[in-house]
């Protein structure tokens, strides 16, 4: 509930709270987070894209995620697209990203 409230800009999102949400992927979302684990060792993702990837996973909006990370909504679109190219070496898409992550 405190990632929702962060994506309406009502409240920080605090380490222990990633901490959370990391142990609950890793138990919910098993497959999704070993592919994840395993990307992000293969690509040297930095824990910036790790959590974007998710919160894309859990359906944010950008707008959202933009709160969230305290970024920008075109940062969050720019970052999807470099991630998309460091993961897949194609063409940067950030709506390509949302899609790959969604279905892993």
């Amino acid at each position: 509930i405190v990632f929702q409230k962060a994506g309406r800009n009502e409240t920080n999102i605090s380490e222990e709270d990633w901490l959370e949400l990391h142990k609950l992927m890793e138990k919910e979302l098993s497959s999704f987070f070993r592919t994840l684990a395993q990307l992000a060792q293969e690509f040297k993702m930095s824990q910036q894209e790790i959590r974007l990837c998710f919160l894309l996973k859990l359906g944010f909006t950008n707008t959202a995620i933009a709160h969230i990370l305290h970024l920008s909504k075109s940062a969050i679109s720019h970052s999807q697209s470099r991630l998309y190219k460091k993961i897949t070496g194609n063409k940067e898409n950030a709506s390509k990203m949302r899609l790959f992550i969604e279905n892993l």
